[in-house]
């Protein structure tokens, strides 16, 4: 997934190698996640609407930041080290 894909306020899904993402770039900051909701892992879906993240199997709903706006999710949006290199997200060890 390549960094200037993703426009301002804009939320993505995708693959970063076999790590399925979910990216918000704000203004000048990018935000990765892990495309799980953390209540019963169902993959997220950018609300393009009301530009927040939402699980289509409960109703968990989350900041582009991945903040935890409403549950049954308990957990903020899990967080992804990462770099951008030539362009190119790419995600680095979780030590």
């Amino acid at each position: 997934m390549r960094a200037d894909d993703i426009t301002q306020k804009q939320g993505l899904t995708g693959k970063i190698g076999e790590t399925a993402v979910a990216v918000y770039r704000d203004t000048d900051e990018l935000f990765v996640f892990e495309n799980t909701c953390p209540h019963l892992q169902c993959p997220l879906a950018w609300n393009e609407d009301e530009g927040v993240w939402d699980c289509p199997c409960h109703n968990s709903r989350f900041s582009p930041e991945g903040d935890l706006l409403r549950g049954p999710a308990r957990q903020p949006l899990r967080r992804l080290p990462f770099e951008v290199d030539d362009g190119e997200i790419k995600l680095l060890s979780r030590e």
